[in-house]
């Protein structure tokens, strides 16, 4: 006879998970029920792959759990692929090709494609940083932009909508992006002005507060450390709940005619 005890099945298990799947590739991945990855260039970092091609993703996000004194091991080289990295939690050194940037929360950073960059945790707690790749679609007659360093605090909100918009990403003063990454904030009880079915790509993360994703018919709760990953044409729409603002940072492609894809495949 086995000696392992056994389990009795808990109600309280499934009840509280609110991690979803459906078509349209939506996954909704609430913090506590990821699962730790490790790559062999990150020292004393666990990973969390948030979106990958086998979700459907036409690029790679992932949280870098990095803990005092880890981070890159060597530089990591981009070569036709772009980076964007954004501090969650803490707070990072970044190098990129010899010159070095303190990131702290809400700073970030896009990476062109060539750019190699390290990244260190020099503090004394952990730090949580979203790492964004995918490859870089070139436009004729356009250039590449450069190395491009904030932090959210510093960029102005715009209204849009009936939320408050940050654009990270100049992506309409510099056609040469081709993503954004914008910080959306909903006022408490505040929803969004209209649904929404585009072409655009979505991946969120959110930041602050509760609230009501709807997506495709369905409701959806979620908050802070919550993400979001939906396909082109997926009909969404949000409402804040609760006294606190609801904000979420989100991808989404732009300025390239969808033909390019094809032409990679």
């Amino acid at each position: 006879m086995s000696s392992t005890a056994f389990i009795p099945f808990s109600h309280d298990v499934l009840g509280g998970c609110r991690a979803v799947l459906r078509p349209g590739h939506l996954a909704i991945l609430p913090r506590l029920f990821r699962l730790e990855s490790y790559l062999p260039n990150f020292a004393d970092t666990d990973v969390h792959f948030l979106a990958t091609s086998e979700l459907g993703a036409r690029f790679v996000e992932s949280e870098l759990y990095i803990k005092p004194g880890g981070g890159t091991r060597r530089a990591e080289e981009n070569k036709d692929l772009q980076a964007f990295l954004f501090v969650i939690e803490g707070g990072v050194e970044l190098r990129v090709d010899g010159q070095k940037y303190e990131l702290d929360k809400g700073g970030f950073t896009w990476l062109p494609p060539e750019a190699s960059y390290e990244v260190k945790n020099t503090s004394g707690a952990l730090s949580r940083v979203l790492r964004f790749r995918r490859p870089y679609i070139r436009a004729e007659g356009v250039a590449t932009p450069d190395l491009l360093v904030g932090n959210e605090k510093e960029v102005p909100g715009v209204p849009e909508g009936t939320c408050l918009a940050q654009y990270l990403i100049p992506f309409e003063e510099e056609r040469g992006f081709d993503l954004a990454f914008n910080i959306l904030s909903f006022g408490p009880s505040v929803c969004f002005d209209k649904a929404e079915a585009h072409i655009f790509e979505h991946g969120a993360y959110f930041l602050t507060g509760t609230g009501l994703f709807w997506i495709s018919g369905e409701y959806y709760r979620v908050s802070v450390d919550d993400f979001v990953y939906f396909a082109p044409y997926v009909p969404h729409f949000v409402c804040c709940q609760g006294d606190e603002t609801l904000s979420y940072l989100l991808y989404k492609n732009v300025n390239r005619d969808p033909i390019e894809d094809l032409k990679r495949i």
